[in-house]
């Protein structure tokens, strides 16, 4: 709630992940935070978010590979990156999408 979603992910921290109703959480707060920053952003701050978007939804598929919301928003942000010259997710966020099955740059 209230789009805190930095606290909770900091309140689950010390959770046992192998617990699969924190597991379930993670999964949600990390989704829930990677379309905030989808959806709440000025053109100025565009790529922060977007970074910050696929930094998220990458997580929630090293929770759950199997999470076709967050695997179809990375697609949607890796296509507008494509259409635009010279641009493409940091390396830090293009080295987490690769952890996870996902080629940046295809």
């Amino acid at each position: 709630d209230d789009d805190r979603y930095e606290v909770a992910l900091e309140e689950l921290e010390d959770e046992d992940r192998d617990d699969p109703a924190v597991r379930e959480l993670l999964e949600m707060t990390h989704l829930n935070y990677g379309l905030y920053n989808m959806n709440t952003f000025d053109e100025r701050e565009m790529r922060t978010r977007m970074n910050e978007a696929l930094r998220q939804f990458a997580e929630v598929l090293k929770i759950n590979p199997r999470n076709e919301v967050a695997r179809n928003h990375i697609n949607q942000i890796l296509q507008i990156y494509s259409t635009i010259p010279n641009r493409q997710p940091d390396e830090d966020v293009a080295e987490q999408l690769r952890e996870v099955g996902i080629n940046p740059g295809s």
